[in-house]
């Protein structure tokens, strides 16, 4: 198989059956045989079971009461039941008689105990038998398994017409192939075992209607050859696994008749260079809607002697509801050959110069031309034949009919027609056709058979091959043929038709995997895969039958449930049966229980020896039977007791407050509280979480605590063990971002991280991104991070350890910065891709040697929070990853605002600083026109490199060793992270972020030259703002030491990171901050680097109106600021727990009516809500 295409593993319905009978289950060989053997055991443990049901109910049956005289035979017989194996039991039956001395009475005691015998036989027959049909099962099951591709949906071309014919000719020469084999020959081979079925059938008619005007047919209006498939089934003939209700009826028809000599079609010329030139006229050829060709085949006979054999000539034409194929090279047909209802072939054969043993008179391929060949000098004559005519034509219509099952007759079916119209009709396109009533699986089947026929048409067969096409040609040895039928060309006709029904069988299979015979979409040769676009359309690839999947096994689920439940109650009845039946007993018939319990071997064995003093014993377990009175228990010695103690493993942890996990507890918000604890809040099933926390990690244990660590996007748990391990869990809120991608991003990150670098990070231990896990919810369980938060130690390190500590991470991020990622985008392992993403680039070898990760979708918040959703379709209209250029991300990001701002629903005017929709909109088109220029800029060639960064290093996500804190052991929170441009990534860390007015370079920050005159208030802020200045300085020159690349992306230009920022929160924002970016590049472009003209343009008027407006954004923006230093939060409003809430509300709204008061004739009350802390 190709590589990714496997055999679906697990449960399925096969529809060609009922829903129960078809359920079914695959497994691998290897898994089906463990599945067998273990059918077996149970079917043979059963039975042994069986036998005890069985003899349990027989020797109550025959237990009588206490004192009651019975032989031995009696109790020998039940000793014989109550303690012997079916097999057992058997031999101990039959020659229980034989034990007795008198001949008449062995005749009567063989009697008594051969029925027994017979009946524990045919208990070992019944079950030995069950215990080998157990593999009837896997027959019932059938041999079709599901097959699944890594790129389902097919294929489209762009504008690679060679690729088309290419993939064209080299699928006629696989279907040929087939159909010599399994159409043709014995369909017994492998190669006819994977579809369906072997071969479609089809009918012919030798007497059919001509499909053009009945003077052009070679005899009369009833001498075409027509093949009908009648209608196919999509599940039965072509393996598209579906219910009744999502099947369709699929038909093809072809008619061919030979065009009759002398039909006014064909015209000649002489040429001085080449001679005679034959042309045929039946119709001309267009190009872009022009006629180009007035003819529609150009023939220059060649000489007998040559050597050129068959050549087969075709051209083709589709019927054209619309009218609009003559847009491209297309044939128009001559009006006596066109057809409105059918796709058109014309062939155009011509015999140079073969020559034949025997005449041939088939009306297409036609040799009756007498040659006499002789040898001079010799005896030798031979008489041959030789072409009747220099051109010979054939003309083939194609018809298709698609019909819904689930109407009856014709009600359900469309005409039949050429491709493009039946499609059209199918989805009621054309005006004309009735409502059929497809449902949208129905629909998807139909454009799996009609998208693309015109690669299996009747032309399409021939097409490309010249005389290789013919079956004539194969029987010719070096131009030589002996013997043709006179319906030659109805065989031909005939391979060719099959050949488009082996096209069609492929087709199914082709679409349901991965497109073959093209070369690989990475090299720009003209094609992609057409991913499905929904939910229905993706089901349909994962319900494709395939026959005969070597190395794996079918096992009938009905089977199964019925050997599970028939046996399992047939355990559990045998295990218990003595126990229940004893308990039920009371009164007159506990006797019968006693002497089941007593006649057991363990049983005879202690009484036998307390009878003799030897077991000491002052329980009751073993009660008096009439077998053994002669054993009284009240003779029983009592002695000492043995006691056995039971050891307890169980352990109970406190209860858990589940609501307390489920909801937001760490603080409150001043702005929309309910929103955000609602966005916030996650339910899942903890004792999910539980069990797979307890076996991840080398040392499987019960959890026993578990303590909520929460972050803003992510609840945190760690999870203590009982034998004293601890790890996380993380658990993304919805809020976090996109569903699957955020979790599977963020473990990719962590495993390439910790594959291909040397820096320190969590180990995955077990993780889901699907939701419909048993958790409930998205999940990544790691080791618990070694060391200490770096914030518990940073204020207690000496300098010398500080710096000791930033030369350590710039190391660190120095080996980010060297892997060269091919593309923008998400961070995934590649498992993930076929499942999770819509598209993905794979990573180069040398940085990824076991081709184990890829890049995909962007995991950002950005592309995919909560706001979104009212995007809805608009969501299609920009790219989320992953990208080649930075253009392409660039405009991205542009497009993905201006789709939010078209759905933003405006409950009042724009603000002055957000800007209408309309001035939104302009401004992200300018962008838009810039970014193309972005992928030359000499500057942005060397640092937009795409490299992976983590964008939101603080104190709490560095870990650091206990005994010694300048070295780091881990860093954590990955999420969200993806591979982007450097000088959108390269960054100071949180912690050492340069305080304002900071100088870069490489001179060390000096106190003020007036240090010594502030006060002592004022010298110590200074004192903080250099200390973070020697920081920050360190950072810097380290990164210049250890990362020259990370730090001339840190120094491009600040305007290029500013644009792709300000551009991502126009919507949000507003235009101000955009708008200054822009003006900024137009007012130096050639100081920045650029050349030629700016692609856009801002009046000095528009300058100064945004001056205006920017001072007071700015104004705006430090109140903003102030506002959130003084109430201790963020832009959502978030207040920490530790914290007055109440209290902070009131200063909010003394903050908000001073903020008021001050802006009192300049903004209308109806901004007050963006003047508040809302952000």
């Amino acid at each position: 198989m190709s590589d990714g295409i496997h055999t679906y593993t697990g449960a399925w319905i096969n529809w060609s059956e009922s829903a129960i009978r078809g359920a079914t289950l695959t497994l691998s060989q290897k898994h089906a045989g463990v599945l067998s053997a273990f059918l077996a055991i149970l079917v043979s443990f059963a039975g042994s079971l069986f036998w005890i049901i069985l003899s349990f109910a027989i020797h109550q049956a025959y237990t009588t009461e206490p004192g009651q005289g019975q032989d031995a035979l009696h109790s020998q017989r039940q000793l014989i039941l109550r303690n012997k194996t079916a097999a057992g039991a058997v031999w101990a039956l039959i020659k229980l008689p034989f034990e007795n001395g008198r001949t008449a009475s062995r005749v009567k005691a063989l009697g008594r105990s051969l029925p027994l015998a017979i009946l524990a036989i045919l208990n070992i027959l019944l079950f030995g038998v069950s215990g080998l049909f157990t593999s009837y099962i896997t027959k019932t099951a059938g041999d079709s398994t599901i097959i699944i591709g890594p790129a389902c949906g097919g294929f489209q071309f762009n504008d690679s017409d060679s690729v088309m014919s290419f993939k064209t000719l080299l699928d006629t020469y696989e279907s040929a192939t087939y159909v010599r084999q399994c159409y043709q020959g014995s369909p017994s081979g492998l190669l006819c075992g994977t579809y369906a079925r072997p071969s479609i059938p089809f009918t012919t008619n030798q007497n059919a209607t001509c499909p053009f005007a009945s003077e052009l047919c070679s005899y009369n209006g009833q001498s075409a050859f027509q093949m009908d498939t009648g209608l196919l089934d999509s599940q039965t003939d072509f393996g598209i696994n579906a219910p009744p209700r999502d099947r369709i009826k699929f038909r093809r028809v072809a008619t061919c008749a030979p065009v009759k000599h002398g039909s006014g079609l064909g015209t000649s010329r002489n040429d001085s260079t080449y001679g005679t030139i034959l042309y045929i006229n039946a119709g001309a050829q267009y190009y872009m809607g022009q006629p180009y060709l007035n003819y529609t085949f150009e023939y220059t006979p060649s000489p007998q002697l040559d050597g050129i054999g068959y050549t087969l000539s075709a051209m083709f034409a589709k019927a054209d509801p619309t009218g609009l194929l003559l847009t491209t090279r297309s044939w128009a047909p001559d009006p006596r050959i066109n057809q409105t209802d059918a796709d058109i072939t014309m062939m155009m054969l011509n015999q140079n110069g073969v020559m034949y043993l025997q005449p041939s008179h088939d009306p297409w391929i036609t040799a009756e031309v007498e040659n006499n060949l002789s040898l001079e000098n010799t005896t030798y004559n031979k008489t041959l034949w030789s072409k009747s005519y220099e051109a010979n034509l054939l003309v083939c219509v194609d018809q298709y009919q698609v019909c819904n099952p689930s109407r009856s007759g014709d009600s359900g079916c469309t005409k039949l027609g050429g491709q493009m119209s039946t499609f059209l009709s199918a989805f009621k396109l054309d005006g004309v056709t009735p409502i059929l009533g497809f449902n949208m699986a129905q629909l998807t089947t139909v454009s799996r058979f009609l998208s693309a026929n015109t690669d299996r048409s009747m032309y399409s067969n021939v097409d490309g091959r010249g005389g290789a096409a013919l079956n004539a040609s194969m029987m010719a040895y070096m131009n030589m043929n002996s013997y043709l039928p006179p319906n030659q060309w109805q065989i031909e006709v005939s391979t060719w038709f099959a050949t488009s029904l082996a096209k069609e069988q492929a087709w199914a299979f082709e679409w349901a995997t991965a497109p073959k015979n093209l070369p690989p979409n990475t090299l720009g040769y003209g094609w992609n895969v057409t991913a499905p676009i929904n939910a229905v359309a993706r089901s349909a690839c994962r319900n494709q039958l395939m026959k005969n999947a070597s190395g794996y096994e079918n096992f009938s689920i009905l089977g199964l449930a019925l050997t599970l439940i028939v046996c399992g109650l047939i355990v559990v009845i045998g295990l218990t049966v003595d126990t229940v039946v004893g308990w039920l007993r009371r009164g007159k018939t506990v006797y019968k229980r006693d002497q089941w319990a007593v006649e057991e071997t363990l049983a005879l064995h202690k009484a036998a020896y307390t009878n003799l003093g030897l077991w000491r014993d002052n329980g009751e377990e073993i009660p008096p039977s009439s077998i053994l009175l002669s054993y009284s228990a009240s003779s029983v010695p009592h002695g000492a007791e043995l006691d056995t103690e039971g050891v307890g493993t169980g352990m109970k942890h406190g209860p858990i407050g589940h609501e307390e996990l489920f909801a937001y507890t760490n603080g409150h918000f001043l702005i929309d509280e309910q929103r955000q604890l609602d966005r916030r809040y996650l339910r899942f099933n903890i004792d999910a979480l539980c069990d797979i926390a307890a076996v991840a990690g080398d040392e499987p244990s019960p959890v026993i605590t578990i303590e909520k660590m929460e972050g803003g996007f992510s609840k945190a748990l760690l999870m203590k063990k009982e034998n004293g391990k601890e790890v996380v869990a993380k658990i993304p809120c919805r809020i976090a971002g996109p569903a699957c991608l955020t979790t599977a991003s963020e473990v990719g990150v962590l495993e390439y991280i910790r594959k291909h670098t040397s820096i320190p990070v969590p180990r995955v231990l077990s993780w889901s991104s699907d939701s419909s896990n048993p958790v409930g919810a998205e999940y990544i369980v790691m080791e618990k991070t070694a060391g200490v938060p770096l914030f518990q130690r940073w204020a207690d390190m000496a300098e010398i350890d500080k710096l000791e500590l930033i030369k350590n991470l710039t190391k660190l991020e120095a080996q980010l910065s060297s892997i060269q990622f091919p593309a923008y985008g998400g961070l995934y392992l590649r498992a993930d891709a076929g499942a999770q993403l819509s598209t993905y680039q794979m990573l180069n070898e040398s940085i990824d040697p076991c081709h184990t990760f890829c890049i995909g979708p962007s995991g950002d918040r950005s592309f995919h929070i909560d706001r979104d959703t009212n995007l809805g379709q608009s969501k299609k209209d920009f790219n989320q990853g992953p990208w080649n250029t930075i253009s392409n991300l660039g405009i991205s990001i542009a497009k993905r605002e201006l789709a939010r701002i078209s759905s933003k629903r405006l409950d009042r005017p724009p603000t002055f600083y957000q800007g209408s929709v309309e001035e939104q909109a302009q401004l992200l088109q300018s962008t838009m026109s810039l970014m193309p220029m972005l992928d030359s800029h000499p500057t942005l060639t060397k640092s937009g490199r795409p490299i992976l960064w983590h964008t939101d290093l603080h104190m709490g996500n560095i870990y650091v060793a206990p005994d010694a804190s300048s070295r780091i052991v881990s860093v954590i929170d990955f999420q969200s992270l993806s591979v982007l441009p450097a000088f959108l990534q390269a960054q100071w860390p949180v912690f050492l972020r340069p305080p304002q007015n900071y100088t870069k370079g490489f001179l060390q920050p000096k106190l003020p030259d007036m240090f010594d005159e502030l006060d002592e208030e004022s010298k110590s802020l200074v004192r903080q703002e250099w200390s973070q200045a020697k920081l920050a300085k360190a950072y810097e020159v380290s990164t210049y030491l250890e990362d020259r690349f990370a730090y001339d992306a840190m120094n491009v230009p600040r305007v290029f990171r500013e644009l792709f920022i300000r551009c991502g929160e126009v919507s949000e924002v507003g235009v101000g901050s955009l708008r200054a970016c822009l003006i900024e590049i137009f007012q130096n472009w050639s100081g920045l680097g650029f050349t030629g003209r700016c692609p856009f343009f801002f009046t000095e008027e528009e300058i100064n109106t945004h001056e205006r407006q920017f001072v007071e954004y700015q104004a705006w923006h430090e109140v903003q600021r102030l506002a959130l230093e003084c109430l201790d939060t963020d832009a959502e409003g978030w207040i920490a727990p530790q914290l007055d809430f109440t209290e902070k509300q009131r200063q909010n709204r003394e903050l908000l009516s001073m903020f008021l008061e001050r802006m009192a004739g300049e903004k209308s009350r109806g901004s007050e809500e963006d003047v508040a802390i809302s952000g």
